[in-house]
């Protein structure tokens, strides 16, 4: 049916743009922090539990099913969402949320028992389930690995390296992590939560608990993987408001300004880094 009057029409248009005024997102940022700094990649200066050092090279995991809880105690899941985190971090946004405030935001390490032993050859080329993506896939025996941690690790007294893999994986071990969070969601916000690695591996001993892991049942190191990362995740900051940017991107004022001209063919020299990626699903 059309509307022939002016005011119908321009009623209508009202109503049907305030339809989308509550449908905001939510940008998480995750980061990879040892207490307040930046994880450097393979650097063997990491205090273990045991007096021994370690090292990170990869430290992959993948984020599903979030949820968040207003204040008044409504659940708003997103149990289609799945965010691949890498080593070097990575920024996943949460579309059309509603203009509410929050009071916490869950999410679990690693998919559902559904979706663990389904098809991967389903999913897309750029999807975070797609195994030539996420190197988080077993060919051998099925099924995705929640979260990857490997390195090296050294005895005190000892001169060599050795290297430690920890998988961690299968249905009995998915893990919920909830994080109380303040947020009053009016406009493109921005959560920054840090998984520290030497908080993930507290108590645990490369050389007495051994330095590899399939996450089998009654595997000591897969259950004390899955008790520490209830305290190894936290909420870094929040930026409510305008469109917020990444942490550690440069402020506008310290990047060049954009020159409308020919660029020359020299490569570009600009110190200004880009930001975080981010996948939208």
């Amino acid at each position: 049916m059309k509307l022939r009057d002016p005011l119908l029409r321009l009623t209508a248009a009202i109503i049907g743009f305030s339809g989308h005024l509550g449908a905001t997102p939510l940008h998480l940022d995750f980061l990879n922090l040892v207490e307040d700094k930046p994880l450097l990649i393979d650097s063997l200066r990491y205090q273990s539990g045991e007096a021994e050092t370690f090292s990170v090279t990869r430290l992959d995991w993948l984020a599903t099913d979030f949820t968040l809880v207003t204040e008044e105690g409504e659940k708003w899941n997103l149990p289609k969402q799945t965010a691949l985190v890498s080593t070097r971090g990575s920024s996943y946004a949460l579309p059309d949320l509603p203009n509410k405030r929050f009071t916490s935001l869950s999410f679990h390490v690693g998919p559902n028992k559904e979706i663990n032993h389904s098809d991967p050859a389903q999913y897309s080329a750029n999807h975070p389930l797609n195994p030539n993506l996420n190197n988080l896939h077993w060919d051998w025996q099925g099924g995705y690995i929640f979260l990857a941690i490997e390195g090296h690790w050294r005895a005190k007294g000892e001169e060599l390296p050795g290297g430690f893999a920890y998988h961690f994986a299968n249905d009995w071990n998915r893990t919920r992590i909830t994080l109380p969070i303040d947020l009053t969601l009016n406009n493109e916000s921005r959560i920054a939560i840090a998984l520290d690695p030497q908080k993930l591996l507290a108590g645990l001993s490369f050389a007495k608990d051994g330095a590899t892991t399939h996450s089998q049942p009654d595997d000591p190191v897969a259950e004390r993987l899955k008790r520490n990362l209830q305290t190894a995740f936290r909420v870094v900051s929040i930026q409510e408001g305008d469109f917020p940017r990444p942490p550690g991107s440069p402020s506008p004022s310290t990047c060049p300004p954009t020159r409308w001209a020919i660029p020359s063919p020299s490569p570009s020299t600009s110190r200004c880094p880009p930001s975080l990626p981010t996948t939208r699903f």
